[in-house]
């Protein structure tokens, strides 16, 4: 009783929803599973049936469950991770790219990150030229921080802030 959440989870919510090759094999290995998991528990507990069912099914199941975790696998390890430039969001106007490259430099940002507009080669932090950040990203990182970046929102001004996001936001990547 309790492991059919599992079987309605894995048929409807995962399995059919967007039916491409690796998904819909996923999904038919995953029912399959839990259809060979579920006789393997009812041939363990009712003893009628030949001895050599139990191996076979047991056998059955792990080659099931290998197939679910392949599928996984090629889904996983298919992915692409090589960092993509972040979808840039509009500079505001009464944000000054110039007074953020003072800001940039006063507030020791070279310390920490790679940025050759600003002749910074930190190693600590994100290489923004690599990265390429946009204003909204930048503004939200040095305001709160985190990921290992300090906030900066009670050391530097809302107009300080706003102004070396837009300067690491229309130069990073650029020489």
């Amino acid at each position: 009783m309790f492991t059919l959440p599992v079987a309605y989870h894995c048929i409807f919510k995962l399995g059919f929803q967007s039916p491409t090759n690796r998904v819909l094999a996923h999904s038919l290995l995953g029912c399959a599973f839990y259809g060979a998991f579920a006789s393997k528990v009812t041939i363990v507990r009712l003893h009628r049936f030949p001895r050599p069912v139990l191996p076979i099914a047991g056998g059955l199941l792990f080659a099931v469950l290998v197939g679910v975790w392949y599928t996984s696998a090629v889904w996983l390890y298919g992915q692409n991770t090589a960092a993509t430039p972040a979808k840039s969001s509009p500079i505001p106007a009464n944000a000054s790219g110039t007074a953020g490259a003072k800001v940039f430099a006063s507030a020791g940002c070279g310390s920490c990150h790679t940025l050759a507009a600003a002749q910074a080669s930190g190693q600590v932090g994100p290489n923004l030229d690599e990265a390429r950040p946009g204003y909204e990203a930048v503004r939200a990182k040095v305001e709160s921080g985190g990921g290992g970046m300090p906030s900066f929102g009670g050391q530097l001004s809302e107009q300080q802030i706003r102004d070396v996001a837009a300067f690491v936001a229309s130069r990073a990547g650029s020489k």
